[in-house]
């Protein structure tokens, strides 16, 4: 196993309060992050679960670990069939000019044989993500 990390960001001209109004429920994933068809959740807050559904039909369940309102939340994947361990995702938001940038950080293990595959996927998903997340805020 190795260490892996992915960081992605989206410029999007639009105030960090009004980028973190659409990102920053961490149960109103559904609203920008295409490809999650369902989103239960389970508590509020730190420790808070929120069970998705991805439109494959597989199920991942996160668990908020760090929240910091109006600027990021951080979470781990506590259950799902995913091709890594421990991993730790954190989305934020921060000024930039007249408008935002949108941040992803993720870190994980993954076997040698899964690295391409796994760190191509998360890049794949939330490069698509921030691309939505941008239209949705600049139309």
């Amino acid at each position: 196993m190795s260490q892996e990390t992915v960081s992605i960001s989206q410029t999007i001209k639009a105030t960090p309060a009004q980028v973190w109004a659409l990102i920053g429920n961490f149960h109103g994933i559904m609203d920008w992050f295409p490809g999650v068809t369902e989103c239960r959740p389970e508590g509020n807050g730190v420790g808070a679960i929120r069970h998705l559904t991805m439109a494959d039909g597989s199920v991942i369940s996160d668990r908020l670990v760090v929240e910091q309102p109006g600027q990021s939340y951080s979470y781990e994947i506590a259950a799902g069939e995913i091709p890594m361990k421990n991993y730790l995702g954190t989305v934020s938001v921060e000024p930039n000019g007249d408008g935002s940038t949108l941040r992803y950080h993720g870190s994980f293990e993954v076997t040698d044989e899964q690295r391409e595959p796994a760190t191509g996927f998360i890049k794949q998903i939330y490069t698509g993500a921030f691309e939505n997340a941008r239209q949705l805020l600049e139309t």
